[in-house]
């Protein structure tokens, strides 16, 4: 079966608006021509063309209208929903809430989520962690194990920009005195020669002893 909206490679309408043109400019007014076996002249011709291109332009001019008119409604459809909305808002202040007074009034209620089946929780949960896994995201007990690994040294140095600094030596250590060590002995002292030991003095009347009559 042929596709019946095109003729050869060209659809239909425009067609019929081709031949149109060709007879109209064409075509003698005595003319005729023989079509399924029967005579057309010029004016029957063209009363058949326009009236094959009657459904298509209809068409066109209801699909033109029709969206004009979903623009027209999409642009008033913030204004209608915001006003839904205080509709709403008005009726339960002033009425109460309870489906008995939102069914009186037209007021929509919001209907309760379907509790998840087993199967559907285990589904559920296996996506939000394969989704967390291909996003990276992680929670804390994840970031916890996250740890550096490998070994740093830490160097401290004088940045290259850095001016020159100039560090003054170091006082002389003193070595600890150790106990029963005079300080002031340990250093080095001038040598003193000691004065020759003066004569020893007997006084007189008094003899030196005497061991076994030898005296001393």
């Amino acid at each position: 079966m042929g596709n019946n909206r095109r003729f050869v490679n060209e659809p239909i309408p425009e067609f019929l608006v081709a031949a149109i043109k060709g007879i109209t400019a064409n075509m003698g007014k005595n003319d005729t021509v023989l079509i399924a076996g029967k005579s057309h002249t010029k004016a029957e011709i063209l009363d058949v063309l326009a009236g094959l291109l009657e459904p298509y332009e209809e068409v066109e001019a209801a699909r033109s209208e029709y969206e004009a008119k979903i623009e027209a409604r999409d642009a008033a459809e913030p204004t209608a929903a915001a006003f839904a909305r205080d509709y709403a808002s008005g009726i339960t202040s002033t009425y109460g809430r309870g489906q008995a007074v939102a069914s009186r009034y037209g007021v929509p209620i919001p209907k309760a989520r379907r509790e998840l089946t087993p199967h559907e929780k285990v589904i559920k949960a296996a996506k939000a962690q394969e989704t967390r896994k291909l996003r990276g995201t992680q929670g804390k007990k994840q970031r916890s194990k996250v740890k550096a690994q490998g070994n740093y040294a830490i160097s401290v140095g004088t940045p290259p920009d850095a001016p020159a600094r100039s560090v003054p030596p170091p006082p002389p250590s003193v070595a600890p005195a150790s106990p029963g060590v005079n300080v002031l002995a340990a250093t080095a002292a001038p040598n003193l020669v000691a004065p020759p030991a003066a004569p020893a003095v007997t006084p007189a009347g008094v003899g030196a002893p005497t061991v076994n009559g030898v005296a001393h």
